[in-house]
């Protein structure tokens, strides 16, 4: 019996840039930016949780406009108490959606870190078969795309 709840959604192909294999997916967008996610650095797993979300409207409640560095500072203490990914890997502030058939992760802002960039992302990019983790079982969801 599979653990996590289903959840299908509509998506599109796009080929591996690597292996030119199709790649399902789909993508959430953030209407709330900033709102910390993170990959796993072994899958396309990825952690979304409304807990972290609070954290960020907390800090805004309390600084106003928090800087640049102040907020990458509250996702890496988000980081540093996250459950491992369902596939035994643990979730990155830098990592990225992989090919699920070559399993090369596919450089984010064509392979530039830009921390301003990455912390106001507003599209969350999900791989067929990834699972979002949230804060329970019951908010975590493995994911179909219907393309």
């Amino acid at each position: 019996m599979n653990k996590y709840k289903k959840i299908i959604r509509n998506g599109w192909i796009l080929n591996c840039p690597f292996c030119n294999e199709k790649i399902l997916y789909t993508y959430l967008i953030n209407w709330s930016v900033p709102t910390p996610f993170f990959y796993s650095n072994v899958s396309n797993d990825i952690l979304l949780r409304k807990s972290d979300e609070k954290k960020v409207r907390e800090l805004f409640e309390k600084k106003g406009n928090p800087t640049i560095l102040e907020l990458e500072k509250l996702w890496n203490t988000i980081l540093s108490d996250v459950p491992s990914t369902p596939n035994g890997g643990y979730f990155s502030f830098w990592a990225n959606v992989k090919c699920p058939n070559c399993n090369i992760e596919i450089p984010y802002n064509n392979g530039i870190k830009d921390l301003n960039i990455r912390i106001n992302d507003s599209k969350i990019v999900i791989i067929d078969g990834a699972v979002v983790v949230g804060d329970t079982e019951n908010n975590t969801w493995k994911v179909k795309i219907n393309k």
